[in-house]
């Protein structure tokens, strides 16, 4: 019969406070971070930073839903009613668009998903719901 010597110590663990905290940072800054992501940037294994996530920090991934925003008559009444100055503005100046400035949208978005597993985001218990819509 084959036995491996006795070996003095603990297993060493990748898992300290320091990692710990540079994942909750890390989900802080960007709540759609994958596993895979954090994995390759701190330079460990993906369970190891799922067990942080999800028994460390308790977080669970989400995905989010697309609700339709609900207006109420008055919003709608509002809005109907900007848009109409905005035509009437563009038609007496014809220097409207001129002056307008406009930025590049990949300045302004950070992430576009296009499905809802890419929108999933890491939440803890704490984390308000999502409100849904009535109509």
């Amino acid at each position: 019969m084959i036995e491996d010597e006795a070996r003095p110590g603990r297993p060493f663990s990748v898992c300290n406070e320091g990692l710990i905290a540079k994942v909750r940072e890390r989900i802080q800054e960007e709540r759609c971070a994958t596993v895979r992501m954090m994995a390759d940037e701190f330079g460990v294994n993906r369970e190891t930073i799922r067990q942080i996530l999800v028994e460390d920090l308790g977080k669970r991934k989400v995905a989010s839903r697309f609700v339709p925003h609900s207006l109420s008559g008055d919003q709608r009444h509002e809005r109907v009613r900007y848009a109409k100055d905005i035509i009437r503005t563009a038609l007496r100046n014809k220097n409207l668009l001129n002056s307008i400035v406009a930025e590049d949208e990949t300045l302004c978005f950070r992430h576009d998903p296009t499905t809802k597993r890419g929108s999933a985001e890491w939440k803890s218990p704490a984390s308000p719901k999502g409100k849904k819509v009535r109509l």
